[in-house]
């Protein structure tokens, strides 16, 4: 513990406590400085903090009150740790190397939170402001996440659910049950949730659905890569530009497509005990095999077809509950997803990049019909129309230093991929 915090803490004790205490900030300038605030103390005998101004700390600090609000106007910034326990409102800015906002109490935050990394234990937690983290961001709530803003990190965690109505940018993201009706991406890892229901734009570049995954009509979810346990229903769109497993070598999966939903898969493995259900369609673009069940009436649609029995797939071993239709009404005949012999993954270079940046988009050129330069909280700030050869270039310029994302979309305005971009 540091002289300082000793200090604090012991003005604690000593300090003339009054219940119900109300200390405000007069002045920008150290936290600890009691010409700052209006009680002329320093402000851990308060039990309710108001911070007008921009307050700063230069060392490790536990703070501990009933109640924190940062105002619109204030800012409390931190150059190291720093733990704050009570009921926390920001309008204004938190900030601090490693942040910890502990119990007691809830948290709401309409402002901007940053940190190196960031662990929440409140109860609830609402953000409809904007939290980013360099590293990490673990959010445990008795409650829940309820995100109306942006959360943009590196290893986002979240439990026991999140609903999302705006926008999650993480590389890696991982959650009980997650509900999302607004847009995120997970831009170079994995999302691992229990329960996953999508209303909004979801991509990630592996999808792990451990129990069931629900992706309503109004719903787009893409991703490289997607292994499912339990049930997948899908009445929306689905893109995976990888390989869906169906399953796995100790769980079972069960997926349904319905009726006007769009599926559309590279490869698709249907594992020994696992089942693909109908009344929709599966469209395939290369490689398929059944091992498992395949339960009619469904489409079963493959674009480099190897068999011309059903189910239609390239490898049959598994069993047929049939009808299984071989591309009923054509629903595949512009299956966006073309065949590809070069590598997947999209290069950038140089990174950081100034002036100018190379996307090297290999054979996923002829799916991408935009490119579009995110800052990490969601706002375009380069859109270049396609069509694109092997290589694109886009000028940067006029964009100021930072942290951004590219994103390529196809025609309809879906993502195909993401991924993160620096610029000096």
């Amino acid at each position: 513990m540091t002289l300082r915090t000793l200090i604090a803490a012991a003005c604690c004790f000593t300090a003339a406590h009054v219940s119900g205490s109300v200390c405000t900030t007069l002045a920008p300038g150290d936290f600890f400085d009691p010409a700052n605030w209006s009680c002329a103390c320093v402000p851990s005998s308060c039990d309710t903090l108001l911070i007008e101004h921009v307050m700063t700390l230069d060392e490790p600090a536990a703070l501990e009150h009933d109640f924190v609000r940062i105002g619109s106007s204030g800012q409390l910034v931190s150059t190291a740790d720093l733990e704050l326990r009570g009921e926390l409102v920001v309008l204004g800015r938190l900030e601090a190397v490693r942040l910890l906002t502990n119990m007691p109490g809830g948290m709401t935050n309409s402002g901007e939170v940053v940190a190196q990394s960031y662990l929440a234990l409140k109860a609830p937690y609402t953000n409809s402001g904007s939290v980013m983290t360099e590293d990490s961001l673990w959010i445990y709530s008795l409650g829940d996440l309820n995100n109306t803003g942006t959360i943009n990190g590196g290893t986002v965690g979240v439990g026991p659910f999140c609903i999302n109505y705006d926008q999650i940018n993480a590389q890696y993201f991982t959650t009980g049950l997650l509900l999302n009706y607004g847009m995120a991406y997970v831009d170079s890892a994995d999302l691992r949730t229990s329960l996953l229901y999508n209303n909004g734009t979801f991509h990630a570049q592996r999808i792990y659905g451990g129990n069931d995954i629900q992706n309503e009509a109004a719903g787009v979810l893409t991703c490289d890569r997607l292994y499912q346990e339990g049930l997948l229903g899908n009445y929306g769109v689905l893109r995976v530009f990888g390989t869906f497993w169906n399953g796995s070598d100790t769980t079972q999966g069960d997926t349904q497509l319905f009726d006007g939903s769009s599926t559309e898969v590279r490869n698709f493995i249907n594992v020994e005990g696992s089942i693909l259900r109908g009344p929709g369609t599966l469209c395939i673009a290369e490689h398929s095999e059944n091992h498992g069940a395949v339960s009619g009436p469904v489409g079963i649609c493959d674009v480099t077809p190897g068999s011309s029995t059903a189910p239609f797939m390239d490898v049959h071993t598994g069993v047929l509950a049939l009808p299984v239709y071989e591309c009923p009404n054509s629903p595949c005949a512009t299956v966006g997803l073309a065949a590809r012999t070069g590598p997947e993954v999209v290069r950038l270079f140089p990174q950081p990049a100034s002036g100018q940046l190379t996307v090297e988009l290999g054979t996923q050129h002829t799916s991408v019909s935009a490119l579009l330069l995110h800052t990490i909280t969601g706002q375009v700030v380069l859109r270049a129309p396609g069509p694109f050869g092997v290589q694109a270039t886009l000028s940067t310029q006029a964009i100021p230093p930072g942290s951004y994302v590219l994103v390529g979309v196809d025609v309809q305005g879906h993502p195909t991929f993401s991924v993160p971009v620096l610029l000096d």
